[in-house]
This record gives structure tokens, C-alpha cells and sequence, in this order.
């Protein structure tokens, strides 16, 4: 038998029907072999289609902007703010490619003006013919133009665009796509084959999906690599080196701290689970410290200080209940102990950064499969993430509904593991629709409890008509609509006033990625899978520590077995991390709590895979050791302080 990437755990229910004769099993796995390689197939079709498709458009997209400017403007061509709808610019988000900057009259000069006021020069080709060659997104405010003969009153400009092929950058286009359109297609047979036909966990599709995944990972981290400089140019940190030379000092003390905490409580005498005091420990820095961010690194913060002092009873529905806590804090503490907008801000965050530390402790408790000492090697992993940084009182609402997606998938796993009892399903729909209530990116993961009961199998492995589905999907939609009612009394009572304003990808305008190329204006805005799109998603890593996962490449041809509720888990974790791949970032640091907070459980599920696979306990503090020396979160710190 091939050796296995980690043991299986124990599952009260099979995971698989009666095992039959030889022959059977397999054709059973030369079909999910098939299918397997048709799903691939499909994708890398697809894939070369879109590439192809995208390119061929973006070459007739050329023109992006026709003014003029005077003498009296002492010819410098400004953009208008925009006013409601109508087609007025106040900057030009140049995308990369050969932009060309054409005049009516003879010119000795021309400038792009950045945002920044950086004047950065055209080359020049001909008196009424300039050209500026640009890898990554440029944001221009102005044009500065210097004509040959001062008598000049007028000056006509068309500025347009000539994209630039670049056959590497071409050829990572189609394999990233392959990968996530592969991702996608292998989600659907997994989730055919357990569902419908019963399949076993352990061969195809379900190894080829979670091998897909690193390489999905690793496929941006190769991107990062190549582009680091800008990368890091993304963060908006002023000298990003010597935050790194800082970083990796701060993250030499956490790897010494924590390791000596693991060896510690490594020797205590202990049970199966862990002491709840391991939870307490790990949530004193989040009560007693709290990072001081800088209102320039959070995207929101400063809208939701004023909406707190204004006294506003409006509400918007894609953070109703995080808003709404935070106004009722304020009304009724700031008279009692004289709390102001911003700290009421950081105290409800700390409290969901606690119960965020909980639900975490009890998810690792939950694994059943894994011994003392691999819980507790998990524990400390988990706090070298990232995500953590959230927890200090970061003054956003992205983070808020993580405690409880993670509370929802423990209801989950507990519901599919047997029984009769719908009381776990019902708990986690409601869970589930409070944690979207808190941010609306949640709701990205409530259709996983669409599938539960088709996941869950009959008692004793039984097969189930269609009518005992009926129970089920009507307590979920019951529990779901029930959930929407009360908040909706509540609110009301409350006497907030709900807006249902939200446009796509946020209430603010911003649409998501664009899917085809466009001229997109606002600043950092990139269309899908252009150069400045792969710089945003690389910064995942700047604050996930998700290149850690590489190592899973090293067993790359070991076999792998998953149990159904790793596979929850899984689900829940994919379904938020997509978020990542197509909403429309464009305020690099000011928004990392929503590139961050979408991570969590698949990181989650990446990290309980990883120590699952270990044959020995006592190797456990070489990858405490790894894992803090690399972690982001320190950096994380740097760059919005």
C-alpha cells in the first residue's frame, strides 16, 4: 500500500459503501481517474480560451481619454472629479502596456503627472508623438505638456494604449487559470462523488483537488517571488526592507516564546484535550495590548469613527450587526465610562478577537484523530498566523464573523458524523447567517449548508429517499428566515434604520474584478489576471504565511485520506478564500483586514493536514520554530502602525 500523506481519522460513519469485489473498486477508480482528466482537460481549454479571448479584446481597447488644454492652463491637462454618474475623471489609472500620448501641436515635452505629484516623462518620438512603456498600473492626476511655440492657445490631446505581449507572462496566465478553473471543476466532481455516489475520501478527485490547492498557493508565491519589489511597493509601507530586517527580529522572539511554551506544556501531565487555560493564556496579549493603527491603514475606520459620533441610526445590511453593536456600545457606555468612537471601535474588535481565539481551541479540540501533543503543536502554529493581528482591536468589521464560521463548522462536522438529531444542522445555519450579519463576505459559505444533508448518510450507511431530505432543507430554510425575522424586530425595536444600499463589492462603488478588459479609474483597480492583479493577490503572502505550505510539495506523490469532516472544513475554508481571488482590492494596505480574514480556514484546514501527517510527536517544535520565524503578523504590525 502506498504510504499515506497523513493517517486517516476515525469516522463513526463509513465513508464508503460495502466494499465489493476487486474488479469493482477498480472500475470504480479507473472512472474517477477519467473523469479526473476530462475536469483537466476542460480547464486547460477553457483556460487557453479566455487567455486568448481576453488578449484579442484588450487589443482593440485602445483609446482611454480625448481633452484639451490652454495657455491659461498653463497647459497642463487635468481630469474632472467625478460628479454622480457622467463620464468625468479626476485621475487616469493607466494600465500596463505602451501608452501613447498624441497632440494637435508641435510639443517639446511632455509629463505624467502622478496622484503624488511625481512628473515622470513621456519619450519622445515625433513633435506630436509620445510614448511611456508601463509594467504596472500608473495613476496619473495631470499632463504636463511644454509646447515648441509659447503662441500657442490650445493643445488637443488623445492619450490610448497599445498592450505589450509578453510571452512568460502569457504562458503564467494560462497555467493559473488552469489551476483555478481545475479547482473549481474537481470542488464539483468531489462534491458529485460523495453525495451522490458515496466515494471514498482517499483516491481521486479529493488528492487531486487538495494537490491543486498548493499549487494554486504556490503559483501566486512564485508570482511574489519574481515581483517582490512590487509587492512590497503595494504594501504603501515607506521603506518595506527595513520593515522586513525589523520583522524577522520580532519574529525571533515569537518562535523563542512559543517554542518554550510547547515544550512546556508538552510535559504537563494531560489528557486527550486541551486545559481551557491554554485558551485564556493566548488571549492575554489580545486583552492587555492593543496595536495603535494608524487610520491610513484601515480601509473603513474612519467612516465608522464618525458614523459613531454622529449619532447616525443608519445602518448598512453588509455590516448591520458589526455597526450596530458598535452604536449601542457607544450610546449606552460612553456615558458611564466616557468611552470615545474610536475605542469602542477597538474594544468590540478585542471581544471578537476572544471569541475568535475560542472557537479556534475548540476546533482543535474537536480532532478526535489527533493526539496531546499534536492539538497542542496546532495551537501554537495557529498563533503564529497572520490573522491574529486582527485581534488587537483593529478598528474594521472583516475579522468580526470569523468566530463564528468557525462555530458553524463545528455544528457542521458534528451534524454529518451521525445520529438522528438536526439540532447541529440547525445551529450551524443560524451561525452561519449571524456571521454573515456581522460582514456580508460570510454568506459566500452558507451554501455549504445546502449540502450537508446530502452529505451526511443514512444511519448505518443506509440509503436515504428523497423525502428524508424534506426535514432537513426545511429547518434549514426555517432557521435561516426565522434568524432574518428576529434581527429585522430587533433593528427596528432599536430603532436603527436598515439600508439596503450595497452595490457589488461594496457599498462604496467599487465593483469587483473585472473580468474583461476595461479602463477602470479608480486608484489601483485591475482587470483579472493582468500584471497588477497578480501584485494585489501576492501580497496574500505578505500576511498569511502561506508559503509555509510549500512544504507539502516535498510529499507531493504520497497518497492522501481525508475524512468527511476535514472536508467540511475544507468547503467552508474555499468558500471564503475565493473571496480573495475576485473582489476588487485597490487600497493595498488600507484594506489588508479583508485579503487576511477570508484566509483563515483554509489555512485553518492546511495547518490540521500538515500536523496530521506527522509519524513523530517530538519533531513538532521544528515547525513552531518555522513557522514564527516566517510569520507576517509582525510585519503586519509594522506597516499599519
Amino acid at each position: 500500500m502506498p504510504a499515506k500523506f497523513w493517517p486517516a481519522a476515525q469516522d463513526p460513519q463509513p465513508l464508503v459503501k460495502e466494499q465489493g469485489s476487486h474488479s469493482e473498486a477498480s472500475s470504480d477508480a479507473g472512472k474517477a481517474n477519467r473523469r479526473v482528466k476530462i475536469a483537466l482537460l476542460v480547464a486547460g481549454v477553457l483556460a487557453l480560451v479566455y487567455v486568448g479571448v481576453v488578449h484579442y479584446l484588450d487589443s482593440k481597447n485602445r483609446l482611454i481619454f480625448k481633452g484639451a488644454c490652454t495657455n491659461q492652463d498653463s497647459y497642463i491637462l487635468s481630469f474632472k472629479r467625478p460628479r454622480q454618474k457622467k463620464e468625468k475623471f479626476w485621475i487616469l489609472n493607466l494600465r500596463p502596456g505602451r501608452i501613447l500620448i498624441e497632440t494637435d501641436q508641435n510639443a517639446d515635452d511632455v509629463k505624467l503627472v502622478t496622484i503624488d505629484e511625481n512628473a515622470i516623462p513621456a519619450v519622445k518620438v515625433s513633435d506630436r508623438l509620445f510614448i511611456k512603456e508601463i509594467r504596472d498600473n500608473l495613476i496619473i492626476g495631470s499632463i504636463l505638456l511644454v509646447p515648441q511655440d509659447d503662441s500657442i492657445n490650445r493643445i488637443n490631446v488623445r492619450i490610448s494604449r497599445e498592450p505589450v505581449l509578453s510571452v512568460l507572462f502569457v504562458a503564467y496566465q494560462i497555467a493559473f487559470l488552469f489551476i483555478l478553473i481545475s479547482l473549481g471543476l474537481l470542488t464539483i466532481l468531489s462534491l458529485y462523488g460523495l453525495t451522490i455516489e458515496r466515494q471514498s475520501l482517499k483516491g481521486p478527485p479529493f488528492t487531486t483537488l487538495v494537490r491543486l490547492f498548493l499549487l494554486l498557493i504556490s503559483a501566486v508565491f512564485a508570482f511574489f517571488v519574481t515581483n517582490v519589489d512590487d509587492v512590497l511597493d503595494f504594501s504603501g509601507h515607506p521603506d518595506p526592507l527595513k520593515a522586513l530586517r525589523t520583522s524577522f527580529l520580532c519574529n525571533l522572539l515569537l518562535a523563542i516564546l512559543l517554542l518554550a511554551l510547547f515544550l512546556v506544556f508538552a510535559s504537563l501531565p494531560r489528557g486527550q484535550k486541551l486545559p481551557i487555560y491554554l485558551a485564556l493564556l493566548a488571549g492575554l496579549p489580545v486583552v492587555l495590548y492593543t496595536i495603535p493603527f494608524a487610520a491610513k491603514s484601515v480601509g473603513d475606520s474612519v467612516l465608522w469613527i464618525l458614523k459613531l459620533v454622529k449619532g447616525s441610526t443608519d445602518i448598512s445590511f453588509a455590516e448591520s450587526l458589526s455597526l450596530g453593536l458598535n452604536k449601542l456600545f457607544f450610546r449606552y457606555a460612553r456615558s458611564l465610562i466616557h468611552v470615545n468612537a474610536r475605542t469602542t471601535l477597538i474594544y468590540t474588535g478585542k471581544i471578537m478577537g476572544l471569541l475568535s481565539i475560542l472557537s479556534l481551541f475548540r476546533l482543535i479540540n474537536s480532532f478526535e484523530e489527533l493526539s496531546y501533543k499534536k492539538k497542542l503543536l496546532l495551537f501554537f502554529l495557529l498563533l503564529t498566523f497572520g490573522f491574529n493581528v486582527l485581534f488587537f482591536g483593529l478598528p474594521e468589521f472583516g475579522y468580526y464573523p470569523i468566530p463564528f464560521l468557525v462555530f458553524s463548522v463545528l455544528s457542521a462536522q458534528k451534524y454529518i458524523r451521525g445520529g438522528a438529531s438536526t439540532k447541529p444542522l440547525m445551529l450551524s445555519a443560524f451561525l452561519a447567517v449571524i456571521a454573515g450579519l456581522f460582514h456580508g463576505a460570510a454568506f459566500f459559505s452558507f451554501p455549504i449548508i445546502l449540502l450537508l444533508p446530502l452529505i451526511k448518510h443514512g444511519r448505518n450507511g443506509e440509503e436515504r429517499s428523497w423525502s428524508s431530505f424534506l426535514k432537513p432543507y426545511a429547518l434549514i430554510l426555517i432557521t435561516a428566515g426565522m434568524t432574518f425575522l428576529v434581527f429585522f424586530v430587533i433593528v427596528k425595536a432599536l430603532g436603527f434604520n436598515l439600508l439596503f444600499h450595497t452595490a457589488a463589492g461594496g457599498f462604496d462603488g467599487r465593483p469587483f474584478i473585472s473580468f474583461l478588459p476595461a479602463h477602470i479609474h479608480f486608484p489601483r483597480a485591475v482587470n483579472f489576471i493582468e500584471i497588477g492583479y497578480f501584485i494585489s493577490r501576492g501580497w496574500i503572502f505578505f500576511i498569511t504565511g502561506a508559503f509555509v505550505f510549500l512544504i507539502f510539495l516535498i510529499r507531493w506523490k504520497k497518497g492522501l485520506a481525508l475524512t468527511r469532516p476535514d472536508f467540511i472544513l475544507f468547503l467552508f475554508g474555499i468558500s471564503q478564500f475565493l473571496i480573495v481571488f475576485f473582489w476588487g482590492f485597490d487600497l493595498g494596505v488600507g484594506e489588508f483586514d479583508l485579503y487576511i480574514a477570508p484566509t483563515t480556514l483554509i489555512y485553518v484546514f492546511l495547518a490540521k493536514t500538515l500536523v496530521g501527517s506527522f509519524s513523530d510527536d517530538k519533531s513538532g517544535w521544528i515547525y513552531i520554530l518555522a513557522f514564527a520565524l516566517f510569520s507576517p503578523a509582525s510585519l503586519i504590525v509594522l506597516m499599519v502602525t
